[in-house]
C-alpha cells in the first residue's frame, strides 16, 4: 500500500497493485543495504519486487525506484538488485525485470499510469562490492534503454541518478 500525501507514490501504487509500494529511500537484504539519498522536496518510491515474483519463480530484481527531483516534471525509474559478488546473474535479473516492466520506456505488464509521458529514463543500479564489471553485457543493456551502473558502495545520491538520466 502507498503512503498517503504524495501523488507519484499513489500513481505507482496503482501500476504496481499487490506490490509493496512506499515512499521509502532504501532496500536491504541478507545483510546489503542500498539507501538513495536526496534533497527535500524530492520524492523517491520504492517497490519491492521479489518476494511476490519468488511465488511465482520469476527471477527478478529487489526493487523499483521511481525518484523525481524537486518540481520536475519527469521521473527516473531506477531498477535495483543487491548482489555479493555475481555481477553478471544481477545484470540478467535487471534486464528481466526492465523487460517486465518498462520496456521500451513504457510500463508494460499493468497497463496505463505514469507511462512513456513523464518517464525520462530507466537505470539499472547494481549494488555488488565484489563483482567484476561485465562491460559488454552493460554496453548491450544501453542499447536497449537501460543504463546499467555497478555501484560499489552503499549508497548513492538521487543526483547522480538524475545526471545519469540526461
Amino acid at each position: 500500500m502507498a503512503d498517503s500525501g504524495s501523488d507519484l507514490a499513489q500513481a505507482v501504487a496503482q501500476m504496481f497493485p499487490g506490490h509493496g509500494v512506499e515512499m521509502k529511500n532504501s532496500i536491504g537484504e541478507k545483510r546489503r543495504n542500498l539507501t538513495i539519498t536526496h534533497e527535500k522536496g524530492d520524492e523517491v518510491v520504492r517497490v519491492r519486487l521479489e518476494a511476490k515474483a519468488a511465488e511465482k519463480g520469476e527471477r527478478t530484481a529487489d526493487a523499483i525506484f521511481v525518484c523525481r527531483a524537486k518540481d520536475a516534471q519527469h521521473f527516473v525509474v531506477v531498477i535495483v538488485e543487491l548482489k555479493g559478488s555475481d555481477f553478471p546473474h544481477a545484470l540478467s535479473q535487471l534486464e528481466q525485470t526492465s523487460e517486465r516492466y518498462c520496456g521500451r520506456g513504457r510500463k508494460k505488464e499493468h497497463g496505463k499510469g505514469l507511462g512513456s509521458n513523464h518517464l525520462k529514463r530507466v537505470i539499472g543500479l547494481v549494488s555488488c562490492p565484489r563483482g567484476q564489471k561485465d562491460q559488454a553485457k552493460i554496453k548491450e543493456m544501453r542499447k536497449r534503454g537501460i543504463d546499467a551502473l555497478h555501484w560499489k558502495d552503499y549508497r548513492i545520491d538521487l543526483s547522480v541518478l538524475l545526471k545519469k538520466a540526461k
